[in-house]
């Protein structure tokens, strides 16, 4: 975890810097370290969720639970009929 997140933020970290003391030469540079950083808020929980079993496992749990909830819903015609 926290080598991606290294690879994702230190070269937005050094964008920003150089574009602090100067303006870098090329501005389409800074789209790809800037997509990266934005990326890995995504993408930890997605690495995390592949490399840990007790949060696979609770993410099972609540999926299950989310699932059973959706089949036990009543909906309003049945509430009618009644």
């Amino acid at each position: 975890m926290a080598g991606a997140f290294c690879v994702a933020w230190i070269p937005y970290t050094v964008m920003t810097i150089w574009n602090i003391i100067e303006t870098p030469p090329f501005l389409e540079l800074q789209v790809l370290p800037t997509m990266f950083a934005k990326l890995s808020c995504a993408s930890n929980p997605i690495i995390y969720g592949l490399l840990c079993k007790p949060f696979r496992k609770a993410l099972q749990d609540v999926y299950q639970s989310c699932k059973m909830r959706q089949t036990n819903r009543v909906t309003p015609l049945e509430i009618q009929r009644n």
